[in-house]
């Protein structure tokens, strides 16, 4: 059997085995793809090769204290959307609900300098944790830039007290997007 035939992979799959028995079989006898730098997928026998013009999901971790802002706003920088780069879509999920000292209320958002809910309005990250409690924005959104790119910033915005007395939150922000040439 060649190394990459397929259908001779599924021919040897037991039939009643789930599809994950055999993409596990296909692992097994197939090159497996590694991404060989932060634009690039490549397949171990070069016959595939993706680099950023293919949508990706992203993911970023954001932690109650990445903020520390001695008032009620603030942002940081999330990712370098590179020259070129489209925003498909941008997904927030807490996993820990944010608080700490007074704070009564807490949102984050996603955008970028002068603009900081252009791909992700304010979500609340201070109420309870719960499996369907997310936010997802669906859009299309260019960002093209000659060189260097355009910063993706996180906003975070609390009430009762100040940023920085925010001390328990994790939100897990997936960012999909792609880059034209």
């Amino acid at each position: 059997m060649s190394r990459y035939n397929i259908k001779a992979a599924y021919e040897l799959t037991p039939r009643g085995n789930t599809r994950d028995d055999f993409y596990q079989l296909l692992r097994n006898i197939a090159p497996t793809s590694e991404v060989t730098d932060g634009a690039t997928l490549t397949v171990a026998n070069d016959q595939l090769a993706c680099d950023l013009s293919v949508p990706r999901w992203q993911k970023f971790e954001v932690l109650a204290t990445d903020f520390t802002a001695g008032g009620t706003t603030e942002d940081v920088a999330l990712f370098t959307l590179p020259a070129g780069g489209v925003i498909h879509a941008v997904r927030l999920k807490h996993s820990v609900a944010f608080a700490g000292g007074s704070i009564a209320g807490y949102t984050l958002s996603v955008g970028v300098a002068g603009d900081l809910d252009k791909f992700a309005v304010a979500f609340d990250v201070f109420q309870p944790v719960a499996g369907t409690t997310d936010s997802l924005q669906e859009l299309v959104s260019g960002e093209t830039h000659a060189v260097g790119g355009i910063v993706v910033r996180v906003a975070a915005v609390s009430s009762g007290a100040d940023l920085v007395a925010g001390n328990i939150g994790t939100c897990n922000i997936w960012v999909l997007y792609s880059v034209t040439d």
